[in-house]
């Protein structure tokens, strides 16, 4: 898997519709043992115009958006999570029939790979 594939898939399957899910489980929770602690945010959401929606929408698209570019920042080593003085080395690899890349290397950042994903996207 490249760097790429993996960055679109990882898009693919956390970002691309998780706004949608999550306010479709909000207004409309799982019948067993529903999560209450969100009506607020449902009857919030119900009483916005379908324009306010939208807008709402894409404000938690962009939130998830910079949640996994923040995210990929910290696996390519730009943002530190480490204390000061012990800055350790993170490594991201894929193993596939044997043959194992490394993708968070020093060549393409994967976050730029991300912004890249997201602006031709808009």
């Amino acid at each position: 898997m490249t760097r790429e594939q993996f960055v679109r898939n990882l898009k693919l399957a956390t970002l691309d519709n998780a706004a949608h899910d999550e306010i479709r489980t909000i207004l409309d929770p799982p019948r067993r043992k529903p999560d209450r602690s969100n009506d607020d945010i449902a009857a919030w959401f119900r009483s916005l115009l379908p324009r306010e929606q939208q807008l709402a929408l894409r404000f938690a698209q962009l939130t998830g958006d910079s949640v996994l570019f923040g995210v990929l920042c910290v696996l390519d080593g730009v943002r530190a999570i480490h204390e000061r003085g012990s800055p350790g080395e993170l490594k991201l690899s894929w193993t596939e029939k044997g043959v194992t890349e490394v993708l968070n290397d020093d060549s393409e950042m994967l976050h730029e790979i991300l912004n890249g994903l997201i602006r031709n996207q808009s």
